[in-house]
């Protein structure tokens, strides 16, 4: 992904991953990654019943600010802070952040941003 999206060369170690940080992640939909070993390089996370119980998502941004998600809808689009996810079998409410891989206290400005955690 990085060399499709041009990313400068340095950004490859803190993270092989180009994230869309434009977007939260819906906790209804699996995540494939890269890093499995051998035959299966690729590991498969698939929503677990407590992803399934979340009726509410959102984002924050590295500033703590809240990710606005642009909708289509049948007369246009809306800016919503979060998703409503009414198929959930549960109330809990999951707002994801972002951080950044391989930041460290002796390195505070380096790093790669990413999606790093979710409280629920």
């Amino acid at each position: 992904m990085h060399k499709l999206l041009g990313s400068e060369a340095d950004i490859h170690k803190f993270d092989p991953i180009e994230y869309d940080l434009r977007t939260p992640p819906n906790p209804r939909n699996g995540v494939v990654y890269r890093g499995g070993t051998g035959d299966s390089p690729y590991i498969l996370f698939q929503p677990r019943d407590l992803d399934r119980s979340i009726s509410f998502s959102k984002g924050v941004d590295l500033d703590g600010e809240d990710i606005p998600i642009q909708v289509q809808e049948l007369f246009g689009e809306r800016t919503l802070l979060g998703l409503e996810h009414p198929e959930a079998s549960g109330s809990k409410r999951c707002c994801y952040f972002q951080g950044k891989t391989g930041m460290t206290q002796t390195h505070p400005k380096v790093g790669w941003p990413s999606w790093m955690g979710a409280a629920i």
